[in-house]
């Protein structure tokens, strides 16, 4: 919380999707920076925000095939709720945006988020995210290749956004009926396979989701 505390600080647009003990620190916080016109602080429990929640007992089972902290229903579904939290964003247009990003803080502990950073993109057409990876230095080649996408961080126009959405609900349930529920950074990379044209790509390591995007 402390490393998001230093990272709200920027002048920016923010709807902030929080547990109900969390909700005073974060609204004290910008408050105090005066940043209350900037921000909506939306309260999410399990029952009413973790995706397919009425599918918990499927999950359950499907992922018990999977290496730890992966066999963790929750968890897996936790990662795969961002995207209706985008929705629910894009949908209420709370401060009239036609551009959206995602930022896992709790990511802190790997992925570097310096303070009073700001994201800028421009291309209504693709979605901007990391190929986990590192390339030899005139980039023809891959010195290591994770074939998964840095799902913590990424940003796009809302129509692009809606799109990638709607094919992430068809690619995990399609999954999900075959016995599989993976991370949602390898589903993203499944879903890259199948539609390349969604996606503007950068490669990285985790630390630098998002001071490289």
């Amino acid at each position: 919380l402390e490393k998001s505390k230093e990272t709200l600080s920027i002048r920016q647009n923010m709807i902030i999707f929080l547990s109900k003990n969390l909700i005073s620190d974060v609204q004290t916080f910008r408050n105090k920076l005066g940043l209350q016109d900037k921000t909506k602080i939306i309260e999410i429990t399990e029952e009413n925000d973790l995706y397919l929640f009425d599918k918990l007992n499927i999950i359950n089972e499907n992922v018990k095939k999977n290496k730890p902290p992966y066999n963790i229903a929750k968890y897996i579904l936790s990662v795969n709720s961002r995207y209706n939290l985008i929705k629910n964003t894009i949908d209420k247009n709370y401060f009239n945006n036609d551009y959206y990003a995602w930022i896992d803080f709790s990511a802190g502990h790997i992925v570097n988020i310096p303070t009073n950073y700001k994201i800028t993109y421009s291309n209504e057409h693709k979605i901007r995210i990391a190929w986990i990876g590192r390339t030899t230095k005139d980039k023809t080649n891959f010195i290591y290749n994770y074939k998964c996408f840095g799902g913590g961080v990424f940003v796009g126009h809302k129509n692009i956004m809606l799109e990638l959405i709607k094919i992430h609900d068809i690619e995990f349930q399609k999954l999900m009926n075959l016995g599989y529920c993976i991370n949602d950074d390898k589903l993203l990379f499944i879903i890259f396979e199948k539609y390349p044209q969604l996606f503007d790509m950068y490669v990285c390591g985790y630390k630098s989701l998002l001071t490289r995007i």
